[in-house]
């Protein structure tokens, strides 16, 4: 059984009938005519029923198409950590793939985000194998809200650490005549020093090693033909200071919009707090030029606490060369909990996918009596050698056949994962999976299959998978 077959074909029609004169019966059949169309063909099934039925066109990632779906039956698939996990899709054309994987906390904040390019592939159905990655590393995390510098006070530090002047309106230093001046602007802006100034604000909350921290800043420069780059910094002390990024504004271009993610390092190897936020702007200008900062953000500052351990969540979406979204995006659960027993189960669905599951519940493990045999002793021919203290058995039994037996168990499921579980009764490849190279067939007894309602939304399941081997025994 190729489970990862993938063809494709054409349809060839003719007309056929029976035709007759009263006399004889005869038949006529056309000539064969070749659809111009071409089909794909995997090891899947979906019945053609109605239109609810699906199609399985919709699986399929195609150039001119959006949102195919993936093969799998969970809504929100989920990922067991240390756990073997893989997710399946069919395309038909040959171009280079990007699979973006976006990792997003409880209030949908992207944390990482990475692509991975599947290149120089035919087409096909591919499996592409998912890890629980960061979803177990980014936990007791919560958000303070944006710092804003939009039009706020701002403090300048001619001297690079010592402040000598606030001014609350918008304003401008004129490096020429080495003086401060208020800004007449109409717009909501802040100018602040030109040609190679340092500027610094105080951050609240302060900035750690470690931390991740979102910069979004719009900056200008007159006259616009310049060239300008702002360079952002944060300060731990006058000698200590790490670089986010240099940004430049070619000219011609009236502003540049910086929005970026930045991982605090460490400073020199030492984990430092930073309390000062700066940048620094220089380039091609002359003592009359302005630079004007529109608006100035850092969002997503993190705050350590000690309150909840809440995993990320995964997002998957596949696009193309030209970042052309071609897949849904699905959203993967990461699950990082321990068990004292585990049996982790995987079984084909219907659409020609591997679905995955870890029953952690408490399980029950038997032997299965599958058939036994008997002789019986006629007693007559070796009368009376046959009676007697050393006499053999009348009955003996010659063969037990015996296989294992689990009982498994899941619980607290949405009513979503128990519907997708509930397909493995009807899946004819079920897999108690130890790793992506070491796996055991099994057989469901679909008979045993139980499921009930604990509590408000939330299900248990539960059946008897048996081993294919038998145990091993003698025959008399």
């Amino acid at each position: 059984l190729d489970l990862d077959s993938f063809t494709q074909f054409k349809i060839s029609y003719a007309e056929a009938y029976d035709e007759s004169n009263n006399y004889t019966v005869g038949s006529f059949e056309s000539t064969f005519t070749n659809d111009s169309s071409e089909y794909v063909a995997v090891n899947s099934i979906l019945e053609f029923k109605n239109r609810y039925s699906g199609f399985m066109s919709d699986y399929l990632v195609d150039l001119f198409l959006t949102g195919a779906k993936f093969l799998t039956l969970f809504t929100r698939p989920t990922i067991f950590s240390g756990k073997y996990f893989d997710i399946s899709f069919i395309t038909e054309f040959n171009a280079t793939l990007v699979l973006r994987k976006n990792w997003v906390d409880t209030n949908g904040n992207t944390i990482y985000t990475s692509d991975e390019n599947i290149t120089n592939y035919s087409k096909g159905l591919y499996r592409f194998p998912l890890t629980a990655e960061h979803g177990c590393d980014f936990q007791n995390i919560t958000y303070s809200p944006s710092i804003s510098y939009l039009n706020s006070q701002f403090t300048s530090n001619l001297d690079g650490w010592e402040p000598t002047s606030v001014y609350t309106d918008a304003w401008f230093w004129d490096s020429g005549s080495q003086s401060a001046s208020r800004l007449q602007r109409t717009q909501d802006s802040i100018a602040i020093l030109s040609y190679n100034p340092f500027e610094l604000r105080p951050i609240s909350p302060t900035i750690k090693t470690g931390d991740i921290i979102r910069i979004r800043t719009l900056f200008s420069i007159e006259p616009d033909y310049l060239d300008c780059t702002m360079t952002i910094t944060l300060r731990a002390s006058p000698s200590k200071f790490v670089t986010v990024g240099s940004f430049l504004k070619l000219g011609g271009n009236a502003q540049l919009i910086v929005d970026t993610n930045f991982v605090v390092p460490q400073y020199l190897g030492t984990n430092q707090e930073f309390v000062d936020i700066g940048f620094i702007i220089e380039g091609g200008m002359d003592p009359s030029s302005q630079v004007y900062v529109d608006y100035f953000r850092v969002d997503n500052v993190p705050v350590i606490t000690n309150v909840t351990t809440d995993p990320l969540y995964l997002q998957l979406q596949i696009f193309d060369n030209s970042n052309n979204d071609l897949s849904e995006l699905k959203t993967f659960d990461i699950d990082c909990s321990c068990s004292n027993q585990s049996i982790y189960l995987t079984w084909r669905n219907n659409l020609g996918g591997m679905d995955y599951w870890n029953f952690t519940a408490w399980s029950e493990y038997g032997t299965d009596i599958i058939g036994t045999g008997e002789t019986k002793t006629n007693l007559l021919p070796s009368w009376p050698n046959s009676y007697g203290e050393n006499a053999s058995e009348i009955r003996k039994q010659t063969f037990r056949d015996s296989s294992k037996k689990i009982v498994v168990t899941s619980q607290n499921l949405t009513l979503d994962q128990k519907l997708a579980i509930e397909y493995i009764k009807s899946s004819t490849l079920v897999e108690i999976m130890y790793s992506r190279a070491d796996k055991r067939r099994i057989i469901v007894d679909s008979d045993s299959f139980t499921s009930y309602k604990d509590n408000d939304k939330l299900y248990t399941v539960s059946f008897t998978i048996s081993f294919t081997d038998n145990i091993p025994s003698q025959r008399l």
